[in-house]
């Protein structure tokens, strides 16, 4: 079966800068990991200010629901630090 990709972008609460910077390192870990769930990119997300406000990832999976349970454990997501939060199927067609 061949791999799909995925979009997930989280939007921080405001003033949620201070979990964000406590959960960082612990978020660095998580995302490097392989399992059923790869992160290919990724990176936060700024506002004009260059102040992050959110993250955007590039994940390659088997399935949707893979996404969806790699997502609960991860630190941001699982700690509730995004206001709003997309995952979408994503075909990487250019620049592979």
């Amino acid at each position: 079966m061949e791999k799909k990709y995925f979009i997930f972008r989280g939007i921080d609460y405001a003033g949620s800068k201070w979990m964000r910077e406590q959960l960082l390192p612990e978020h660095r870990i998580y995302v490097r990991k392989s399992g059923a769930v790869k992160m290919v990119h990724g990176g936060p997300l700024y506002d004009e200010a260059e102040e992050a406000i959110g993250s955007c990832l590039i994940l390659e999976a088997d399935s949707s629901a893979d996404v969806g349970k790699w997502l609960s454990a991860e630190p941001f997501f699982h700690a509730g630090l995004f206001a709003i939060t997309s995952v979408d199927c994503w075909g990487w067609t250019y620049g592979r």
